[in-house]
């Protein structure tokens, strides 16, 4: 309930500092179009001032309560003495409104409080640790190399990102502010915050609308689509914190600049001027990607106006000018580089669609279906429907687009803005930027629903007048396939692994952060090791280590300290200064090669680099790894826990595999398509409650303390690959030579390899598999309308030669006194078992043309018994021969027709573990969609004691 009351109380601290501010400007008689403006205006205010200071080499701990006192104590001495009139009854259906927005979006708050992760972002831990270093230093104060390359602060890492690079800030400010005001960490206070942004969105997208008291309703229908609206929600719950911050910022700025301009006088034309300079200055501060959006929307403003003779170029350029100079006053030196890192990212994009659009939902047809809410992107619903509701939606587009032209002619402010999105979408989509589309289809949802509201606001209802309820018809439908939707993305916000979009499973209702803040806590280490194979999860657990010395498998902030220097003309100081830090890191981290032993290809390596400190021997630190819970690696032996981390002295782990991040296997956050190993973790169908996780080609792993003799065990299920091959790999360890894993068949499989020594890297031991193929993509059979266009777009971009259960390296002793089961017979539990090798069949108990089983023999007589069915498929005369093979001795060779069989064997080995093999001369294709290819379905297999 607190963190539900933060967003309340900024909120109306915004809507007070914002109130008071506009109350002290100038031609501003539009008092329901102020108080909704007024939160936008207090969120640049209070950016402004905190970047400021900052700015000035203040650390944000130092001053945010102080910014905040003051900031309210000024906007209550102004209220008091200006006495602004406050038109509580009009706006009181707005304030339910927004109470609405902050239920439909933000209920995760009351569930889990400040520990709501949603779906834990590499962006959201990029903010938070931003802000620690505003939090903790000034803007631009060097930081100090030494933390640098001991990790004793990563946060470190976001100078380069903000006072060299001239990334925008704002986000991070303010996350910083707010942790300062109330104790609490940036990833605390991250979700509150964006939350009260979307809230300050829907505000400022009703002022946009309400240019007269005829618009009030208009603005009130607005902010309610808004509230519904499913992509402004996705927004929020995939932490695009900038963008929602931005987007509002960009309604209040066009709000501000979109109107007439008159001659003033030069008394009044400061004032008159220093809003729309205050909130452009914000903009550029937190999203200047928007800029063009806004310029766009204000020439047509003014275009418009001057060739319908409501405008003169005599009035205007006065206002502009001094606009601009309050714009420099409050950015000043920061103004190049802001229009740098504008420019950088209107000149980036992808047009390689066909094989690397990481976001495809919008140059697929589903994407008109998803635009309106009709479905989630991720989802698609069944056909007809599927077909429907893009038929629905392009007709749906098409209106929209009309309406947007008419208004737009008429200098509707959200018209023009949407005008003007609709129009770069166009070449997006020319230019298949599969990114730009996915960003622009959640930017124009707040001006495009308000030119549908201003357009269809005003009806009156007259029975037998179809024309005056059309309009108000099709909201409707909208906003009722729009909030289904939108419960669907604030679901799997709560981050359950069914919905596959969280990148840490689990993270708020198990408390990730305090669990790994009570292990820091408890054992009080001098310095750790943290097992980072999930990038988002490596850098929240970088907050939290500052001031320890903190060692990484992976250059986790590649991104951050390879980005381009900008040019020297920005700073040519800080450019040298930058450039030499740099390299001083980039000399402390050890870099070496694996050699991937490929036959086809002997000198095929891969390069890695690991990061921090390496040298362990004098002080021991502490092991932090990932629990099978959070990790596909180490999991073999390990019971199901609700634990995320293991935590043990780096000198007790044994035989423990972390994860490195190579040149050619690659984690998926941010990895290269074709070289990524391994993808999150997912439900797993076969097993419920466990999860498993798309594999590709190659993995390279460093080995903590490995035992003499070692051995590679791989768990893993082509059943889901592709249900007409489900062909299991042939699987390779590698080490100091190649040694193959003896996987057979199709299916599912759980495979030793033999005994492998490792590679000797920078004096340490490395392991790596070769899964013996490389990945494909799953099929996907359009129907319908899906067929419309982009056929080459991929629906799944994922590559990967099955789905791993478990990576893991096991000692030889471990491997020889497992205790194997006697039989198998329960399908699929009997297959969870970890003593139980085997490989080719299928979870339900099919069976492929080959399948082995390692069982235990019985002390005593016994006899090898195997059950199964050949059922009829679609060939009546069907037949196959049955070969039995024990430790690779044919026991039994017998032809099978339609029908139970049952063999039993007479024993002809001792007691203890025995590979048992089936193999079948023929099989089939199973019927309907299934279409995987099976010999028979068994049904138990295994030594029975007995004569």
């Amino acid at each position: 309930m607190l963190a539900f009351g933060l967003v309340i109380v900024l909120f109306g601290f915004w809507l007070v500092t914002g109130y008071a501010t506009l109350s002290m400007l100038p031609n501003r008689p539009n008092i329901i179009q102020n108080m909704l403006l007024a939160p936008a205006v207090g969120l640049s205010l209070t950016m402004c001032v905190v970047f400021s200071l900052n700015r000035l080499g203040f650390p944000v701990r130092q001053f945010g309560l102080v910014v905040a006192i003051g900031l309210l104590l000024v906007a209550l001495i102004v209220l008091g003495w200006r006495r602004p009139v406050f038109a509580w009854r009009h706006y009181l259906p707005f304030g339910g409104v927004f109470l609405l927005v902050l239920f439909l979006t933000g209920r995760p708050l009351l569930e889990f409080g400040f520990n709501w992760l949603a779906y834990c972002s590499d962006d959201m831990a990029n903010y938070v640790l931003g802000a620690q270093r505003f939090f903790n230093y000034g803007f631009s104060q060097l930081p100090d190399v030494n933390d640098l390359i001991t990790g004793r602060d990563y946060s470190l890492d976001y100078w380069f990102f903000h006072a060299v690079e001239g990334i925008r800030p704002g986000s991070e400010l303010l996350i910083a502010w707010v942790s300062s005001l109330t104790g609490l960490s940036g990833h605390q206070v991250f979700m509150p915050l964006i939350v009260t942004f979307q809230l300050t969105l829907t505000s400022a997208a009703g002022a946009l609308v309400c240019q007269s008291r005829r618009l009030r309703r208009a603005a009130l229908l607005t902010c309610l689509l808004l509230s519904f609206s499913a992509l402004t929600s996705l927004g929020t719950i995939y932490q695009l914190i900038a963008q929602v911050g931005g987007l509002s910022l960009l309604a209040a700025c066009a709000t501000v600049l979109l109107r007439p301009y008159h001659w003033l006088s030069w008394r009044r034309i400061l004032p008159d001027a220093a809003l729309p300079g205050l909130m452009l200055s914000g903009l550029f501060i937190i999203y200047p990607e928007v800029l063009p959006f806004l310029f766009l929307a204000f020439g047509a403003y003014l275009l418009l106006g001057i060739i319908q003779g409501r405008q003169t170029w005599r009035n205007l350029l006065p206002n502009l000018g001094i606009i601009g100079l309050v714009v420099l006053v409050i950015i000043n030196t920061y103004l190049p580089k802001s229009i740098n890192f504008l420019l950088l990212q209107v000149t980036t994009g992808n047009s390689d669609v066909a094989s690397r659009a990481l976001f495809p939902y919008f140059l697929l047809p589903s994407g008109l279906s998803s635009f309106w809410g009709f479905q989630n992107l991720a989802v698609f619903i069944a056909e007809p429907w599927l077909s429907l509701s893009i038929l629905v939606s392009g007709l749906l587009l098409i209106l929209a687009i009309f309406l947007v032209g008419r208004s737009s002619w008429r200098r509707q402010p959200s018209a023009l803005i949407s005008a003007g999105m609709l129009l770069v979408a166009a070449f997006l989509v020319f230019k298949h930027s599969d990114f730009g589309l996915f960003k622009l289809a959640m930017f124009i949802q707040p001006f495009l629903l308000g030119t549908m509201a201003v357009n269809w606001s005003g009806f009156r209802f007259k029975p037998f007048q179809i024309r005056q309820v059309f309009g108000p018809a099709i909201l409707v439908i909208i906003s009722f396939f729009s909030i289904l939707t939108q419960a669907t993305y604030i679901e799997a916000g709560r981050g359950l692994v069914k919905y596959n979009l969280a990148s840490i499973l689990d993270a708020s209702k198990s408390e990730i952060n305090t669990e790994f803040q009570q292990i820091l806590a408890t054992t009080q280490p001098q310095a750790v090791v943290l097992d980072d194979a999930n990038l988002p999860l490596t850098k929240f657990q970088t907050l939290y280590t500052r001031g320890l010395q903190t060692s990484l498998f992976r250059d986790v902030f590649k991104s951050i300290l390879l980005l381009k220097i900008s040019p020297q003309w920005l700073d040519e100081q800080m450019h040298n200064t930058s450039q030499v830090l740099m390299e001083d890191i980039n000399k402390t981290y050890l870099k070496g090669t694996f050699n991937l032993l490929d036959p086809a290809n002997p000198a095929l390596q891969t390069r890695f680099t690991l990061t921090g400190p390496q040298n362990w021997k004098d002080k021991p630190p502490l092991l932090i790894s990932l629990s099978s819970k959070q990790s596909l690696f180490n999991r073999w032996g390990k019971q199901p826990t609700t634990r995320n981390f293991e935590a043990q002295p780096l000198n007790a782990v044994k035989n423990h595999l972390i994860f490195v991040f190579s040149e050619l296997g690659q984690n998926y956050y941010l990895g290269e398509q074709g070289k990524i190993s391994f993808y999150q973790l997912e439900n797993d169908p076969y097993f419920p409650g466990q999860t498993f996780a798309a594999i590709d080609r190659f993995f390279v792993f460093e080995a903590v303390n490995p035992s003499n003799a070692v051995r590679l065990v791989l768990n893993m299920n082509a059943t889901t690959k592709d249900t007409s091959e489900n062909q299991l790999p042939l699987a390779a360890a590698l080490g100091a030579d190649r040694q193959p894993f003896s996987f057979v068949g199709r299916g599912s499989g759980r495979v030793f390899s033999p005994v492998v020594s490792p590679q000797i890297i920078n004096g340490q031991p490395f392991f790596g598999l070769d899964m013996g193929r490389d990945g494909t993509s799953f099929a996907y059979d359009r129907t319908g309308l899906m067929n419309l266009y982009n056929q080459d777009v991929k629906v799944d971009i994922r590559q990967l030669v099955g789905f791993g259960r478990d990576i893991s390296l096991v000692s030889d002793e471990q491997y020889r006194n497992i205790a194997a089961p006697e039989q198998v017979s329960n399908f699929p539990a009997d297959l969870a078992n970890p003593n139980l090798e085997y490989s080719g069949i299928y979870e339900d108990g099919w069976i492929s043309e080959a399948a082995f089983f390692g069982l235990n023999h019985p002390a005593g007589p016994a006899a090898l018994v195997v059950r199964g069915t050949i059922p009829q498929i679609d060939n009546p005369g069907f037949k196959t021969e049955i070969t039995v093979l024990v430790d690779g001795q044919e026991i039994e060779h017998r032809y099978l027709s339609l029908g139970d069989f049952e063999l039993k064997l007479p024993s002809i080995t001792q007691p203890g573990r025995h590979r048992v093999d089936l193999r079948f001369s023929n099989f089939q294709r199973l019927p309907g969609n299934d279409r995987r290819l099976a010999a028979g379905l068994l049904k138990s297999v295994g030594f029975v004691a007995g004569p």
